[in-house]
């Protein structure tokens, strides 16, 4: 009854009978949200280290092919 009074003024009481401006819910929610935020970001990160990566090897190649193809250019020529 009391929390319910306090919750039409927008307070609200946690765990520990502390009187709080945010409901403890919606802080334990944003809690789960930064760190599943943090999750994706570092997932992001390394995606873009592997495609980095990818992106590396494959100028790498790209530079032996091309060499490869001149060279066969020249024995025919």
């Amino acid at each position: 009854m009391v929390e319910e009074a306090l919750s039409n003024f927008g307070l609200f009481i946690d765990d520990e009978n502390k009187i709080r401006l945010i409901d403890p819910e919606r802080v334990t929610d944003s809690a789960e949200l930064r760190d599943e935020c943090k999750d994706f970001t570092d997932n992001v990160l390394e995606f873009k280290k592997i495609v980095d990566t990818l992106i590396e090897k494959t100028e790498e190649y790209s530079k032996q092919v091309e060499v490869a193809r001149l060279k066969h250019y020249n024995i025919i020529s």
